[in-house]
């Protein structure tokens, strides 16, 4: 990691730079690349791929030199296409409150009284879900894109039945 010195660069990365700090590896390359013009001495340097480079200059040329550009992004799906409907959880969870039955006579009933068709598993995902409050109401209102399929367990005894 570099240090910055000089309070040029502070003003010119909008005061993401502080005297004294370590700077970002990703702006280093950036800062190098400036100062060199070579894309292989800053890659021998710093020792990544030219692609890895390549794909970072991108991006900080495409945000007009922003440095939050060089972070990373999330992975996060934008949207769930085949998440269960917000309506079939629901419904899923008035049942199960008022018949007290587990994923597998869930499965049956909904087949035969509403013609919906979900997998014993999910049903059992989709209990775990609301027994351990990750589902809210809220959550529901919202929609079913709304709920983190990417949220760390709550429990360490998340036993998966067999």
């Amino acid at each position: 990691m570099l240090n910055i010195i000089s309070p040029e660069l502070d003003h010119q990365f909008g005061g993401h730079v502080h005297h004294g700090a370590s700077l970002h590896p990703r702006l280093a390359w950036m800062l190098c690349y400036e100062e060199t013009g070579s894309v292989q001495e800053v890659c021998r340097k710093f020792g990544i791929s030219r692609k890895t480079f390549y794909k970072w200059l991108k991006r900080y040329n495409s945000s007009n030199g922003d440095s939050s550009s060089l972070t990373d992004r999330s992975r996060r799906p934008h949207r769930f296409p085949r998440a269960t409907p917000e309506s079939s959880v629901l419904l899923l969870k008035t049942l199960k409150e008022q018949t007290g039955y587990g994923q597998r006579r869930l499965k049956v009933y909904l087949q035969e009284r509403y013609n919906i068709t979900i997998s014993e598993r999910t049903i059992w995902k989709i209990l775990k879900r609301l027994e351990e409050g990750r589902i809210t109401q809220a959550c529901l209102q919202e929609g079913a894109n709304q709920v983190s399929r990417f949220q760390v367990r709550l429990r360490n005894n998340s036993q998966e039945p067999s």
